[in-house]
């Protein structure tokens, strides 16, 4: 047996995920890897949105618009984790509030 699920239980499920991630960007303040995984929780959200209203609609430009985002993405969070190691290797930073005062 199998269940179909209307467009609108995927646009709540992306809401709630996304939900999840501006939480966690709320709450751990201080914390920047918690930062990071809360924005990329918020990508994985709106990229869930894109997929579903693709597929409803018929259309290919939200798949495309998938696989670019997941690009930039990608790109965004290895920048940020060697943003993050190198101020922990030079300066033993690893809170969001030490890191306002990077000058030299």
């Amino acid at each position: 047996m199998t269940t179909t699920y209307s467009i609108i239980f995927y646009f709540i499920f992306s809401l709630l995920i996304f939900f999840v991630g501006l939480l966690g960007l709320v709450i751990a303040k201080k914390n920047n890897f918690i930062l990071l995984i809360s924005v990329e929780i918020m990508f994985i959200a709106v990229n869930i949105n894109f997929i579903f209203t693709s597929l409803y609609l018929d259309d290919i430009f939200g798949m495309t618009m998938v696989i670019f985002l997941l690009a930039v993405s990608g790109g965004e969070i290895a920048l940020g984790l060697a943003v993050f190691i190198l101020l922990h290797r030079l300066r033993n930073i690893t809170t969001s509030s030490l890191s306002i005062n990077l000058k030299t």
